[in-house]
């Protein structure tokens, strides 16, 4: 049996993502989701990318193409590049669906405001292979994955700060990441990326750890 996945190149058309010196983020995406599809196919498995070609696709049809891919699809992929402010921050990390629970008897600046937050059951251990896998192969940081919406106490401020949801990670149906592989903000982390040699190396740890996962988790 073979794993069936949709590919998402984050970005694209009208939306160049984040930029770093010498690259837009959309252009690096469409590079490793083509690859990211030729890799999965060689190795006997189905997968769909959302764009082939740089077109803007807005995040209600990417998901639209993840929930009717026929038969349907067990996980989807979109992959990121990331920018911060801080030129030092660097490395690949996973994001997952976060599903949260509040008492909504208090307010968001309580402290047990947040009743609990629950890791997505299949999209965190398919966000900490993919990423144990990436760095392992192409030698990048790693960073600490992270469910969205994410909600944490700050002392500073005394109340909760919230990372934000992510629409693709909520409305698709298949088990479902987003995969930052590394931050063109940072120039040793974008010269990285535009190397033939790492964009192999990360695509053939993505498949890695998609194998490992649905080996692990979907008996395939």
């Amino acid at each position: 049996m073979k794993l069936n996945g949709v590919g998402d190149a984050g970005h694209g058309g009208k939306d160049p993502g984040c930029k770093g010196k010498h690259v837009a983020e959309k252009e690096l995406t469409l590079l490793y989701a083509l690859d990211l599809a030729a890799e999965m196919k060689r190795r006997g498995h189905r997968f769909t990318l959302t764009r082939d070609d740089d077109r803007y696709l807005p995040l209600a049809e990417r998901t639209r193409i993840a929930n009717t891919v026929s038969p349907q699809a067990d996980f989807f992929v979109s992959i990121h590049f990331d920018w911060n402010s801080n030129p030092a921050a660097r490395g690949t990390w996973c994001l997952y669906y976060n599903s949260v629970k509040y008492d909504t008897s208090l307010s968001h600046c309580d402290r047990d405001y947040i009743v609990g937050q629950t890791p997505s059951t299949l999209g965190k251990p398919l966000a900490d292979t993919i990423t144990r896998h990436v760095t392992g192969k192409a030698g990048a940081q790693p960073r600490y994955n992270q469910g969205r919406p994410y909600y944490w106490w700050s002392s500073a401020v005394g109340r909760w700060i919230r990372e934000g949801q992510l629409y693709v990670l909520r409305h698709t149906k298949p088990w479902a990441v987003v995969c930052e592989v590394c931050f063109l903000s940072n120039p040793e982390d974008e010269a990285m990326a535009l190397r033939d040699d790492f964009r192999r190396a990360v695509v053939v740890g993505m498949a890695d750890g998609i194998e490992e996962w649905g080996r692990g988790y979907l008996n395939v």
